[in-house]
């Protein structure tokens, strides 16, 4: 009997061992949430504050409502792909090996593209690609349009990782498809406070006043603190068109207020400003600006001045 445990147990061990479970892949990959930029008016602090709706409809800071603007560009094209991401992983998987989770191929009657999810196991990691291939060219090959690494967390939804999303592989395949061209590319580490790094790597000027066919590159870097969170964005735009760039930095606190110091550089130019807003009871009302001037610094829940650090590339 002992003879034949031992050998069972190589048998398992040269095998991989138990295979990984749905439950373990969905425990390790990112959700929405994880990817999330905050923004002033966010905080449990504020639930008996007016809505962030209504308070930016009767704001008068600028750099307010570009900060929650910008916060919600990012969550709205980051969140949704992982929206679909989790959406895959909530169905039972076609297969799971001892270190491998396949969904797929598969698709509904009016989908284009079979959809296929593989998750392995690497380590103490695991690593994901979410790939189609187009129903009118069966064979031609699974085209891999978001990969990513996740590392699980001591607790739920408390992990780190990377993933990227490729909108020039997505062209390619068949459906509908909007003109986003380029990559993002989203580091985040939710372990204790959340910090999300992100890159949209040649994406389209929408500058009506860019030459046709222009790109930008933007960066955006998001820190939460135990109440408020600190926010930098930057932007660059690549050849043929002129050099210009923009940075935001926006900090807040608990209440909602905060403060945004900007700056502009084009060839022979450089442009800085910076507001202040007042807390959600306030409707983040405009408290300081320097152009035009208006108000006192002594009002801002922060000063002085800290322009982003961070650049695009």
């Amino acid at each position: 009997m002992k003879r034949a445990t031992a050998f069972l147990a190589a048998a398992l061990a040269a095998c991989g061992g138990a295979p990984i479970t749905a439950e373990q892949v969905r425990g390790a990959l990112p959700h929405p949430e994880n990817a999330r930029v905050g923004a002033p008016g966010q905080g449990a602090a504020l639930t008996a504050e007016p809505s962030l709706r209504d308070a930016s409809a009767v704001s008068n800071s600028g750099f307010f409502l570009t900060t929650t603007a910008l916060a919600a560009s990012v969550n709205v094209g980051v969140g949704i792909t992982l929206v679909i991401l989790r959406a895959v992983v909530e169905l039972p998987p076609t297969h799971c090996s001892s270190d491998t989770c396949t969904w797929g191929p598969g698709a509904g009657p009016l989908d284009p593209n079979l959809m296929m999810l593989e998750v392995t196991k690497v380590g103490d990691h695991y690593e994901y690609a979410l790939s189609a291939e187009p129903k009118t060219r069966p064979g031609s090959g699974f085209v891999t349009f978001l990969s990513g690494t996740a590392y699980p967390g001591a607790a739920p939804r408390r992990g780190h990782g990377s993933f990227a999303l490729d909108f020039d592989a997505a062209a390619t395949l068949d459906g509908p498809h909007g003109d986003d061209t380029g990559r993002i590319e989203v580091a985040y580490d939710a372990r204790t406070a959340l910090s999300l790094d992100v890159l949209f790597l040649g994406m389209v000027d929408r500058d009506p006043l860019s030459p046709a066919g222009s790109k930008v590159n933007a960066a955006y870097a998001f820190e939460a603190g135990a109440a408020g969170g600190d926010l930098q964005v930057a932007w660059r735009t690549l050849p043929p068109n002129t050099e210009k760039t923009l940075s935001l930095h926006s900090r807040w606190d608990g209440t909602g207020a905060g403060r945004g110091d900007a700056r502009f550089t084009a060839p022979g130019l450089e442009y800085v400003e910076s507001e202040c807003w007042g807390p959600g009871s306030s409707a983040f009302v405009l408290v300081y600006d320097t152009n035009p001037a208006a108000g006192a610094e002594a009002a801002c829940a922060f000063a002085p001045a800290a322009y982003a650090t961070l650049a695009a590339p």
